[in-house]
């Protein structure tokens, strides 16, 4: 492992992994896997079916700390050998600085892995901060993580792994949330939080302020209160996007977060139910990042057991399917929330 100076511009890592080179290759090659070995855990997800092949391709891939989007513009391939791309931002050039991987076999079962940053050409000098602290040891740690997945329990004889269910269904949403949902609620104003696109909405309100005749109970514990109807009305009423968001944060994720994992207390009658937008976004985020926390914590044996008396007469269903259902839940209201983003910025346009 190298050490470099503050300044040295090429920094790299290798080990030996106990695994053939094309299996390692393939978690490399496949930018919907390189989340998962990240040592700079930069990387939040990537679209399947990017499978890079040759020089000139680009993948995309979403940042884990801003949401943005990077293009990775191949420029070395060698199958099962070597990769390595540059950065740069959607329709731009790329600056200068370059990641590589190079797969050297040993023997049947064993590789030499090495990685490099190389900013050697970079020159944009708002990167030249983040480049320095691309440190040998960051490297080493995607190193690490890419021998965990190779080299761990419950994999087969060549070195492959069996169908990570888990990871699946985790991914199935966490991709959703990190490249459309989220990044769809940036820049969301409280104006347009509680907009009314019809008569009758449903929202959430101040609870001195009048609600529409299909509403027959409120729900809280602060100044704003949910408005809901026991039984819900036919045809169910339109509802703003801050009564979508509480809806997902608190009866979708945070109250099955606490229910199944321990997450804070959510429930309809004791939350504080959030005013403005920028505060309905925090409640949202943390509520996620309880319940996908709890999902990735699971085994197998867990998706098999009954889900228990917090999920009422689906006592007896199996976890696997509290989180499929959960699945659908957020990605379907979420992509109505985007709707309803959609017509309030064509609200002028529209007769």
């Amino acid at each position: 492992m190298d050490s470099p100076e503050h300044d040295q511009r090429i920094v790299s890592a290798s080990r030996e992994i106990a695994a053939p080179a094309e299996v390692i290759f393939e978690l490399i090659a496949d930018p919907s896997q390189q989340p998962r070995w990240d040592g700079n855990d930069n990387l939040a997800a990537a679209e399947p079916g990017q499978r890079v092949s040759a020089v000139g391709d680009v993948f995309t891939t979403v940042l884990t700390h801003t949401g943005f989007v990077r293009e990775n513009h191949v420029v070395e391939f060698d199958e099962g050998r070597l990769v390595a791309w540059r950065p740069a931002e959607p329709g731009g050039r790329p600056p200068g600085h370059l990641w590589r991987w190079e797969l050297e076999p040993v023997d049947t079962g064993r590789t030499r892995v090495t990685h490099t940053y190389d900013w050697s050409s970079l020159d944009d000098p708002g990167r030249l901060e983040r480049a320095r602290s691309t440190t040998s040891e960051r490297l080493l740690a995607s190193v690490e993580r890419l021998a965990a997945l190779v080299e761990g329990p419950g994999r087969h004889g060549d070195g492959t792994e069996p169908l990570d269910l888990l990871r699946h269904l985790h991914e199935q949403l966490d991709w959703h949330w990190q490249v459309q949902a989220r990044p769809r609620l940036e820049g969301l104003t409280d104006e347009e939080y509680l907009w009314e696109p019809a008569p009758g909405t449903w929202n959430v309100r101040r609870g001195q302020d009048p609600v529409p005749g299909t509403v027959t109970r409120r729900a809280g514990a602060g100044e704003w209160l949910l408005d809901l109807g026991d039984p819900q009305p036919q045809p169910a009423p339109v509802t703003s996007i801050a009564w979508r968001l509480a809806h997902v944060t608190v009866d979708v994720l945070g109250a099955r977060a606490h229910a199944h994992f321990g997450g804070p207390a959510a429930d309809q009658e004791s939350w504080s139910y959030a005013g403005t937008a920028q505060e309905a976004l925090t409640q949202l985020d943390a509520a996620y990042e309880a319940w996908s926390a709890g999902v990735r914590g699971l085994d197998l044996d867990d998706l098999a057991t009954p889900v228990g008396s917090a999920e009422g007469s689906w006592a007896e269903h199996p976890m696997l399917g509290l989180v499929l259902h959960i699945n659908r839940e957020t990605i379907h209201h979420l992509a109505e929330v985007a709707l309803l983003r959609d017509l309030w910025a064509n609200r002028g346009t529209m007769a």
